[in-house]
């Protein structure tokens, strides 16, 4: 009879293999694949339909392919050579599903530094595919063993590789599998191998010696409350230990979470992890915002600034101590908004008459006779060059620093005293233009400290949008929609995610409709250029883990109001001569060429071309249609500047109706 307590099997599996590597053993973890780590029924669907049976669902599929003709009445001969075309075909294996409970554990233990080894009845020739699919999970394993040619019995075989293991001095601490046969080979072969029966649904477990435990691994998700991360996802391994981090405590190691994707589940993990629910709260919402800019989009094809020679301790989210040097008060620089509070800021900023300046660590050296006051926990953004920090009374406080002497993207990221002003100002002329619930919604730059000899600033970024957020939601940078989500457990990008679970009408409604209409008021109703990339307009995830339907625009610096336009239209922006000039001189003031360069190809296009990735879903017709209507809602407008800065928008959308 099989045992029930298969995953307090599996994780006491774990921790027995990290014991016998602290005592120098090369202990590791081996996993069979389909239908352990991958469901591969999806697969087995395919091979159904191309038998001439569209109308079967997955439910009434099963994990082998004999059980599958039975079960339907289909003609085994015949079909198993149709399975055996379409099982094994490249294309067929994106479709697996992956099964969350084993993935999770196989992840950790990667994060606790524990080897795992694939041990697969695929064939050889099925390795590099197979490599692809395990980097889609998020896993790095250190080996994948592979069948030799498809003669061989899978069981015999895994039986073989596992005593060979032993013999080459890689200790099997558990093997995990969701085959019986497989079960019964080792059980018999490897004497002394830990073996676990992950039952995924539907999977018989006749034929398992007695005592074996058994891990139902299909089972669906538990827990009630707010989700963490986009579409219920759990909190990666990464997560986890940098919550630690942030509350400066040492993640016990005798403990195993499992995939935590709620509220109430991370509060149940922080009661037996020990640490305070209120704090690891805070610290859990940095990081996850944090792992979604860097470790989100850790892979090929990341759309974000490129670290250039920021150095690896301060880059990709890493933890590091942000100094504050004294700035006196014949040297100080005080800005402060106009519209919004700044007085809770000054026990952080202001010192001895003067200011309190953070200066990135790199920086640092370039500052002569530089006093250091104190210093703040911190985390870099996705720019590099803004932080985010805990203040007192501000746990979300988000700061840009100068980086006159660091390189990214190959130009240096400087902010001079004039940048903060400028950023100040912009956000009060934004402030001043919004309506109640308006559509466009940012995040304020409120309050800058500098050092006006040095001409250095930083800026203090609102944390909080305007207009506020709904209870509980929070924000991700566009680009996190069509990156890589493998390390967030997805082995697609969100986007395709969102579509799947929400269909392409709604999806249109919750993405493309809100981040046009936004980007238009900003564009046409308030007069400005703006580099509205994939890092600058983050989306808003409410706490059932979907888009809110609004989109969060940053880094006020990036924002150029025309001149021509604000009078024209009234806007009460301070336009004066300084102001003019500068202006004219920017190569990015240009509310067209911005709009091109960054807006549609730095950010739709990404997008769409994302989703065209699945089959029969573009967008592009309807995304090019609702940017015409809202300029077709804006003629007069774009009519009275059409030999001017708006000319392409009448060119492009106007034009042919004049």
């Amino acid at each position: 009879m099989v045992a029930p307590g298969g995953r307090a099997a599996a994780h006491a599996a774990l921790l027995h293999v990290m014991e016998l590597r602290s005592r120098g053993e090369d202990a590791v973890l081996v996993w069979d694949l389909d239908g352990t780590l991958v469901d591969a029924r999806p697969r087995m669907l395919r091979a159904v339909h191309m038998f001439g049976r569209p109308e079967v669902q997955l439910q009434d599929v099963h994990h082998t392919w004999q059980q599958t003709a039975q079960h339907l009445g289909l003609h085994a001969e015949a079909f198993h050579a149709c399975w055996n075309d379409v099982f094994w075909d490249p294309a067929s294996f994106l479709l697996d599903l992956p099964v969350d409970e084993t993935v999770w554990l196989a992840r950790w233990a990667e994060s606790l530094g524990v080897p795992n080894i694939i041990l697969t009845g695929r064939l050889d020739e099925n390795q590099s595919l197979t490599w692809e699919q395990l980097t889609r999970l998020g896993l790095s394993p250190r080996d994948v063993i592979t069948k030799p040619s498809l003669g061989l019995g899978t069981p015999e075989f895994k039986a073989q590789q596992l005593q060979k293991l032993l013999e080459q001095g890689q200790v099997p601490g558990a093997f995990l599998t969701d085959s019986p046969a497989e079960i019964a080979a080792a059980h018999a072969q490897a004497a002394g191998v830990t073996l676990v029966f992950c039952a995924l649904d539907g999977t018989s477990s006749h034929g398992i010696p007695p005592g074996i435990p058994l891990w139902s691994t299909g089972a669906a998700p538990s827990g009630t409350g707010d989700m963490l991360l986009p579409l219920g996802l759990p909190l990666s391994p990464w997560m986890l230990h940098a919550t630690a981090q942030e509350l400066d405590a040492d993640h016990p190691r005798t403990l195993v979470p499992g995939p935590t994707r709620t509220r109430s589940q991370f509060d149940a993990m922080s009661t037996v992890m020990g640490w305070d629910p209120a704090g690891a709260v805070a610290a859990l919402d940095r990081v996850r915002r944090t792992a979604c800019e860097h470790v989100l989009n850790d892979r090929d094809g990341r759309a974000r600034v490129m670290d250039g020679n920021l150095d690896a301790s301060t880059a990709r989210g890493q933890p590091f101590w942000l100094p504050l040097v004294s700035v006196p008060a014949e040297r100080a620089v005080v800005l402060r908004s106009k519209r919004f509070p700044t007085s809770h800021l000054d026990t952080a900023f202001l010192h001895g008459g003067g200011c309190a300046l953070p200066i990135h660590p790199q920086e640092l050296p370039h500052r002569e006779d530089a006093t250091v006051v104190t210093s703040l926990k911190a985390r870099s953004t996705a720019s590099g060059r803004t932080v985010r920090t805990s203040l007192v009374g501000h746990p979300h406080a988000l700061l840009k620093c100068d980086l006159s002497h660091v390189f990214m993207d190959r130009h240096p990221r400087s902010l001079s005293i004039r940048d903060a002003e400028l950023a100040i100002r912009h956000s009060d002329f934004l402030a001043a233009c919004l309506e109640e619930s308006d559509i466009f919604c940012f995040l304020p730059e409120i309050m800058a400290v500098g050092d006006g000899e040095a001409d250095s600033a930083c800026v203090v970024r609102s944390a909080e949008p305007v207009p506020a957020a709904a209870p509980g939601a929070w924000t991700i940078p566009a680009y996190c929609l069509w990156a890589p989500a493998q390390s967030l457990g997805s082995a697609h990008p969100l986007i395709i995610g969102l579509l799947r679970k929400m269909g392409p009408d709604a999806l249109c409604s919750a993405i493309f409709h809100p981040l046009i209409a936004a980007m238009m008021r900003l564009t046409l109703d308030f007069g400005c250029a703006y580099l509205g990339h994939g890092q600058n307009i983050h989306v808003e995830i409410a706490n059932n883990g979907l888009p809110t339907g609004r989109f969060v625009f940053t880094d006020m610096e990036d924002v150029w109001p025309h001149p021509a336009l604000c009078t024209a239209l009234s806007l009460p922006y301070p336009v004066d001569t300084e102001y003019r000039q500068a202006h004219a001189e920017s190569r990015e003031s240009g509310i067209a060429t911005t709009f091109q360069d960054y807006f549609l190809w730095k950010l739709l296009q990404p997008l769409l071309q994302c989703l065209e990735t699945e089959p029969g879903h573009s967008l592009r017709d309807n995304v090019n249609q609702l940017i015409r209507l809202e300029v077709l809602a804006r003629a007069d407008t774009v009519c009275a500047f059409r030999t001017g800065p708006l000319k392409w928008f009448y060119d492009t959308y106007l034009a042919e109706d004049a």
